[in-house]
C-alpha cells in the first residue's frame, strides 16, 4: 500500500500505483535531471499531475543532478515543455520547488509559504515584465535582487 508516503524519483511506478498514491495522499520528490542522466527517463509526471499527486522538486545529488534548485527548476520546465506537452503550469512548477517540497519534507508548517509564524525564507528576482512564476523559472543569478533567510537579509 502506497499511502501517506513521500517517494523519491518514482520512475518505476505504474498507473495503479499512481492511483493508490493519489487516494492515499502521497507525494513524489521529482529530480528530472538526475533521473534522465542515470536512467534515461523520469517519473510519470503527467499521470501524477492528472491524479493530483503533489510533485516536489529536488536536486538529488550533484554528480548527476543540478547544482541548485534554480537549475533543477529550469530542467523541470524544459522537460515539461518538451515531453509533457506543458501540462504543468508555471505556478505548479514553482509550487513543486516551494510549497510541495516543504510538504514532502514534513516542514510545511514552517516553510514553503509566507505567513505569520513561518521562517520567512525568500528569494526575489527581477520580474522584467514577465509573469511572476515565469520570472522565477527563468531566474539567473545576475538577476537576483534579494535573499532573506528567516527574514534576515543574506544578499541583495
Amino acid at each position: 500500500v502506497i499511502a501517506d508516503a513521500m517517494l523519491t524519483d518514482a520512475i518505476g511506478v505504474t498507473a495503479a500505483d499512481v492511483a493508490e498514491m493519489s487516494a492515499g495522499g502521497s507525494t513524489v520528490v521529482w529530480s528530472p535531471r538526475s533521473n534522465l542522466a542515470l536512467y534515461g527517463r523520469t517519473a510519470p509526471v503527467t499521470e501524477l499531475h492528472r491524479r493530483g499527486v503533489p510533485l516536489a522538486l529536488g536536486t538529488d545529488w550533484v554528480v548527476t543532478g543540478s547544482m541548485s534548485m534554480a537549475r533543477e527548476l529550469a530542467c523541470a520546465d524544459q522537460y515539461n515543455r518538451r515531453f509533457a506537452a506543458g501540462r504543468l503550469s508555471d505556478r505548479e512548477l514553482f509550487e513543486a520547488a516551494t510549497r510541495n517540497a516543504a510538504l514532502a519534507g514534513a516542514m510545511d508548517d514552517e516553510i514553503g509559504l509566507l505567513g505569520v509564524g513561518r521562517k520567512g525564507d525568500v528569494a526575489v528576482w527581477e520580474r522584467a515584465g514577465r509573469d511572476p512564476y515565469r520570472a522565477v523559472i527563468e531566474a539567473h543569478p545576475a538577476r537576483l535582487a534579494l535573499v532573506l533567510r528567516s527574514g534576515k537579509p543574506l544578499a541583495g
